[in-house]
């Protein structure tokens, strides 16, 4: 019983955590857009009394084991699928589609924060040099003149929006760049 309330404790900390954070983070952005001199603004932190509430949750009973194998399983087949992309005669490949992505106007929006944007930058090591990349910390302006509101954000030229990490296939399919 101990477990399940330590989870649901985890759970309920993490949920507000990332709730704290995307209001700071939207707070920064609507703060820039109407102040494009101001990239950063200093956090002001209130202190608010916290109320104590009785929470009712359904907590889904959960095999430990089974998640570790789950992941454990997706992390070994990403990283087959990167591994193979890593040695000297794919570098070539790599680069050579990071080049035809740039010429066809591929726009990739990240942040040095965001794990995922830092997953998406090593996916292409190197050759991240040839894309057109712009960090949102660095350049805010550029973020909310585009509309990002989410890292990573790849824009094609027509116009759709990919969101999250994407692995290269989809970027293949969506422009008609040929990773060799």
């Amino acid at each position: 019983m101990k477990n399940k309330e330590i989870f649901i404790f985890i759970l309920v900390i993490g949920a507000l955590s990332i709730f704290l954070i995307s209001i700071y983070n939207k707070q920064k952005l609507n703060y820039a857009n109407f102040h494009p001199q101001y990239k950063e603004i200093p956090l002001q932190i209130k202190e608010v009394p916290i109320k104590e509430q009785k929470i009712n949750l359904q907590v889904k009973e959960i095999n430990p084991q089974e998640i570790k194998k789950e992941l454990n399983s997706k992390n070994k087949t990403e990283i087959n699928n990167t591994s193979s992309l890593n040695s000297t005669s794919t570098k070539n490949s790599i680069d050579n589609f990071a080049k035809c992505l740039a010429e066809k106007g591929v726009e990739l929006y990240v942040s040095k924060t965001c794990p995922h944007c830092a997953w998406q930058k090593e996916m292409f090591g190197s050759s991240l040099q040839y894309l057109k990349y712009f960090d949102c910390l660095d350049n805010p302006e550029i973020c909310i003149k585009k509309g990002i509101e989410v890292v990573p954000t790849w824009i094609l030229p027509n116009g759709e929006r990919l969101l999250g990490v994407q692995p290269f296939e989809i970027l293949s399919q969506k422009t008609g760049c040929k990773l060799q």
